[in-house]
């Protein structure tokens, strides 16, 4: 049996006419007659499992929403797929995107042109241009991942990851640090920037400095300097 059905209750947005659900049996937490939210076309919902788009949502444009994923809240999806027990919520906005293995996008965070797989996005934290967060990673307070790779590692306040950089092993990178075309692996990075090829790994601690030009920072601590096109191993660095 169908577990929705499209109402005649509709809504226009960006041009697109979309159709409130209505739910006909009680599965997961909805009961039969509950309204849900608004989607384009009868395909973008699931019958099998417990997902759901809840009242204020909105889906659409060959999106779909499967295998026990919700979008509520003021959500918006937009050409993209919400799937395996993912959560989208508290106005965030998915575009040309995949959502999967229990991800959470919430607080106006923005997902474009990207993948977040079992991560979490949230307080206005952005993805796009093909990047992806995956394996636990943590996108929050504006930060900005852009043709990047955040793998395990967490990316906060202000801190900008572009141009095929990699954050990964439980890195953090925070405080509006920048890390532009660099490696970080298993490293804090913490108002400081790593540039034009630099690797900071195993264990490493940048703090208001600056790495850059193909430089390796290893199993140190570099703080209020600059490092560039050389290897610093087991060291404290400081101005």
């Amino acid at each position: 049996m169908n577990k929705f059905e499209l109402t005649t209750n509709t809504k226009v947005f960006k041009g697109v006419t979309l159709y409130q659900i209505k739910a006909l049996r009680d599965f997961g937490h909805v009961n039969a007659g509950d309204l849900g939210g608004f989607i384009d076309e009868s395909s973008t919902l699931d019958h099998d499992s417990n997902s759901w788009i809840y009242e204020t949502g909105l889906v659409l444009k060959n999106s779909s929403v499967t295998n026990g994923a919700t979008v509520q809240n003021r959500a918006v999806i937009v050409s993209s797929t919400i799937t395996n027990g993912s959560n989208v919520t508290h106005g965030a906005h998915i575009r040309n995107s995949i959502i999967t293995n229990s991800a959470w996008i919430t607080t106006a965070a923005r997902i474009i042109n990207s993948t977040v797989d079992r991560s979490r996005v949230e307080l206005g934290g952005k993805v796009s241009h093909s990047s992806t967060v995956c394996n636990g990673s943590t996108i929050a307070t504006t930060a900005r991942i852009i043709r990047s790779t955040v793998d395990h590692s967490s990316v906060s306040k202000g801190s900008i990851v572009k141009n095929g950089a990699t954050v990964k092993n439980s890195s953090t990178v925070t405080d509006g640090s920048t890390i532009d075309c660099a490696v970080i692996d298993e490293a804090t990075i913490i108002d400081a920037t790593i540039s034009n090829s630099a690797t900071v790994k195993n264990h490493s601690t940048v703090h208001k400095a600056t790495v850059k030009n193909h430089a390796t920072v290893t199993r140190s601590t570099v703080m209020n300097t600059t490092v560039t096109a050389k290897t610093v191993n087991y060291t404290v660095i400081t101005d």
